[in-house]
């Protein structure tokens, strides 16, 4: 008679990670790294935060002074035709030229500290930049952790299916010997039959599972789906840790949260650049300048000329036709818009916390219980193989108990990763998922 065995759910694992040696090995921790060297469109963010860090100067907010060159030479050709009382005449083709050089300054003074908020808006738009960097880089890490765990789960679940099928193929072995013994009969070795071959078009589906998870993982790795990897865990060997947030945490720490706050930061600091425009502007200017005209005719033959100038211009807008108050009444619109946004995200925010909360605590729970099911039900099953082999048990009973510990299995390996799944939620939305 055909010994039972229920092996270990980690050793068959590893038998089934053996077999695929030739693929590459690929760590949770490898998965996240390779996305973020490959992701494009961190890349693109990154290269706009490079530009608005680029734009946070001075001159750029219009603090220093515009100094240019200024060159002209205008040369001239031109036929002279003079008469003189004496009655002479004069007929020639005479030759002339302009040439003008200087240099101009032109320094704004004062322009109702437009400039200071222009200068510090400029700042936040990097720091708004940094913030999209991060924020990116946290749905890209989330992205890749959930669908690694989805592979592992696929993965577990083929290995739980795979290892009740020593289970199916001992209780078709007992009905068999028990028939032919004349201690059972034909119609329990079809329905251990049926359900051999239930469970083995189960595991073709479940295997067929693998490949579209292990497509996502790449795409979200950015990877070229010919790669080929095999992970190195299961959620069998990850435990759940306890994960405590606190509202403080979760508005302090949550990036998008921050990044609608420093939006309203901006349009604030837009409107002061607008109602600056209302206020008189004062501009410094000074130049050196140097001029000579020549001339082969007439009664002066050279006039040169250069020298310095400095001077003040004061401007201050009298009339516009309403255009600046219009400008500030549209942004005071955006930030009362902003404000209402960032209300509406606060409440969505930790209404969804407290959901990932309860579903986290749900999950954990419910893969403790389904682990102490399936302890028992490991227990129960064998107790009932052994009365199986001794007819003091019929094979409905049997069947129940075995679907009892492979149902155990399955949803506990949900449970588990279900749990990931709002561990991964909880840290994103508290801001953990990227120290």
């Amino acid at each position: 008679m055909k010994k039972i065995y229920l092996a270990p759910f980690l050793l068959f694992y590893a038998q089934i990670t053996f077999a695929q040696a030739a693929l590459s090995p690929l760590t949770l921790e490898q998965a996240v790294q390779k996305a973020l060297q490959n992701h494009i469109g961190i890349k693109i963010l990154g290269n706009n935060v490079r530009i608005a860090q680029n734009n946070v100067t001075k001159a750029n907010a219009g603090f220093l002074p515009n100094v240019n060159a200024v060159a002209s030479e205008t040369p001239s050709l031109s036929y002279t035709h003079q008469e003189f009382s004496n009655g002479n005449t004069i007929n020639r083709i005479t030759a002339g030229n302009n040439l003008n050089l200087g240099v101009q300054m032109n320094w704004t003074l004062y322009d109702g500290r437009r400039m200071e908020a222009t200068y510090d808006r400029l700042k936040e738009m990097a720091t708004l930049g940094e913030l999209n960097v991060k924020i990116r880089t946290e749905q890209v890490i989330a992205e890749v952790l959930k669908s690694y765990y989805n592979v592992l789960k696929n993965k577990d679940l083929y290995v739980a299916l795979k290892l009740q099928t020593d289970l199916y193929e001992a209780r078709l072995n007992l009905a068999t010997i028990r028939e032919e013994v004349g201690k059972g009969n034909h119609l329990d070795v079809l329905q251990a039959q049926t359900d051999l071959q239930t469970q083995k078009i189960l595991i073709l589906k479940q295997q067929q599972l693998i490949e579209p998870a292990w497509i996502i993982l790449k795409q979200a790795m950015n990877v070229a789906q010919e790669d080929r990897f095999d992970t190195v865990d299961s959620l069998q060997n990850i435990d759940n840790q306890e994960i405590a947030i606190s509202k403080e945490m979760v508005f302090k720490n949550n990036r998008a949260f921050a990044l609608n706050q420093l939006q309203t930061g901006i349009l604030m600091l837009s409107k002061k650049e607008t109602e600056a425009l209302l206020k008189p502007r004062v501009n410094f200017n000074a130049g050196y300048n140097f001029g000579r005209t020549d001339n082969q005719a007439g009664l002066i033959l050279l006039n040169q000329n250069n020298g310095l100038s400095a001077g003040v211009s004061a401007i201050y807008p009298l009339y516009d036709g309403g255009n600046i108050k219009r400008q500030v009444e549209n942004i005071n619109l955006e930030i009362e818009s902003n404000k209402l946004i960032i209300k509406q995200l606060e409440n969505d925010l930790w209404a969804n916390v407290q959901w990932m909360q309860n579903s986290y605590q749900n999950a954990v729970a419910i893969s403790k219980g389904e682990s102490e099911i399936q302890t028992l039900a490991k227990q129960s099953l064998e107790i009932a193989m052994e009365r199986y082999k001794l007819g003091r048990t019929t094979i409905l009973e049997l069947k129940q108990l075995q679907k009892l510990y492979e149902d155990s299995l399955v949803r506990t390996i949900i449970a588990r990763y279900d749990a990931k799944f709002a561990a991964i939620e909880l840290m994103r939305l508290s801001g953990q998922l990227l120290r």
